[in-house]
C-alpha cells in the first residue's frame, strides 16, 4: 500500500478526483458527498485532503469551517496514518474528529500520539439505511411530497422522533 495524501482549498477539485470513491457508497459517504456538494454550491473556506493508494482515492478528510472538526471518510488504517501525518506535518490544528467508530479514533488515537495529548469520545451517531420498503396496508393516504402547510407537523415529528432516539442535538 503506498498511500499518498493530496490537500487542497477546493471542494469541486476533491469531487472530481475522490468522485467514484464516495460515489460507489452513497450511503456511507452520505454526510461527505452532502457537506462537499454544500461546500460548491455555496462556497466558504475549508480544508479538504484526499488519500489515494496508486493513484485511487481510498479516503477523504473535510474540514469547513476551519474551526470545526475534520470529518472523515472510512479508509483502510495506512490511509488514515497517512493523513494524519500529512495533516499533522502542515501545521493545521483539529479540534475534533467525526466519522465512522473505527476510523475517527484510529484518525483520534494517530492524532493523540503525534502531538502527545488526549482524546475522548463526545457523541456516536449513525445512518440507517432502507434496504426494503414495505408500503403499509390498509391505512387511508398516499406518498406525495410534503408541503409548506405541512411544517409545523414535520417539526412536531422530527421533535418527537430526536426525543425518542435521544438526540441531544442544540436548536430546533
Amino acid at each position: 500500500m503506498t498511500v499518498t495524501v493530496a490537500f487542497s482549498d477546493e471542494p469541486r477539485h476533491v469531487l472530481d478526483v475522490a468522485g467514484g470513491f464516495l460515489g460507489s457508497s452513497p450511503v456511507v459517504h452520505n454526510l461527505m458527498l452532502t457537506l462537499l456538494h454544500a461546500r460548491v454550491a455555496v462556497p466558504e473556506p475549508g480544508r479538504y485532503w484526499v488519500a489515494t493508494d496508486d493513484d485511487e482515492a481510498v479516503g477523504v478528510v473535510f474540514q469547513s469551517p476551519a474551526h470545526n472538526p475534520a470529518v472523515v471518510t472510512p479508509m483502510p488504517a495506512g490511509a488514515v496514518a497517512a493523513a494524519v501525518a500529512a495533516i499533522a506535518e502542515a501545521g493545521v490544528e483539529l479540534p475534533g474528529v467525526n466519522g465512522d467508530p473505527a476510523t475517527a479514533a484510529r484518525f483520534a488515537g494517530g492524532w493523540t500520539e503525534h502531538h502527545r495529548s488526549g482524546a475522548r469520545p463526545v457523541a456516536g451517531q449513525r445512518i440507517y439505511e432502507v434496504e426494503r420498503l414495505v408500503s403499509p396496508t390498509g391505512v387511508p393516504g398516499r406518498l406525495r411530497p410534503a408541503r409548506a402547510h405541512d411544517r409545523d407537523l414535520l417539526v412536531d415529528w422530527l421533535r418527537r422522533f430526536t426525543a425518542e432516539v435521544g438526540d441531544i442535538s442544540p436548536g430546533d
